[in-house]
């Protein structure tokens, strides 16, 4: 199982329960923090390299 498949589902009740408990705010901090996780995440995914001869 892949992490998104686990938080993509997760996300909008932990957004409901930061809602209810917390208020908006700290909703859009969560999911700032959530955005900049997966940007970072991104950025470290290396790209396959193909190898000359077989170009």
């Amino acid at each position: 199982m892949e992490p998104g498949e686990f938080l993509s589902p997760a996300e909008p009740l932990l957004t409901g329960l930061l809602l209810d408990s917390l208020g908006w705010n700290y909703v859009f901090i969560f999911l700032a923090i959530g955005s900049f996780t997966s940007f970072v995440l991104l950025l470290t995914i290396a790209e396959p390299i193909p190898h000359p001869a077989h170009a």
